[in-house]
C-alpha cells in the first residue's frame, strides 16, 4: 500500500466526506418528494377510489421509496464512519 502524507489523507478524508454530505442531502430531498407523492396517491385513492394508474403509481412510488430509504440507511452509515473514524481504507 502506498503511504500518503497527512495533508493527502486529510484531503482525502474530506473530499469523501464532502460526497457523502452531499448525496444525503439529495437523497433527503427525495425522500421528503416521494413521501409526499405517495401520500398524495392514498388521498386520491381514498377519495376518489381505486383506479390501475393510480394502484400502478402508488406500487411504484412505495418501490422507490423502499430503495431511497435503503440508500438513505447505507449513506447516513457511511457518513457516520467517515465522520467518525476518518476514512477507511480497503485494504485494512
Amino acid at each position: 500500500m502506498p503511504k500518503f502524507s497527512k495533508k493527502k489523507l486529510e484531503k482525502l478524508h474530506h473530499s469523501k466526506s464532502d460526497d457523502l454530505n452531499y448525496l444525503f442531502d439529495k437523497f433527503s430531498h427525495a425522500l421528503v418528494r416521494v413521501e409526499k407523492k405517495l401520500d398524495d396517491l392514498i388521498y386520491q385513492k381514498s377519495m376518489f377510489g381505486s383506479n390501475p394508474q393510480i394502484e400502478k403509481e402508488k406500487q411504484d412510488c412505495e418501490l422507490l421509496l423502499e430503495w431511497i430509504r435503503n440508500e438513505f440507511d447505507e449513506i447516513k452509515k457511511s457518513l457516520f464512519i467517515v465522520n467518525k473514524f476518518g476514512p477507511v481504507s480497503q485494504y485494512s
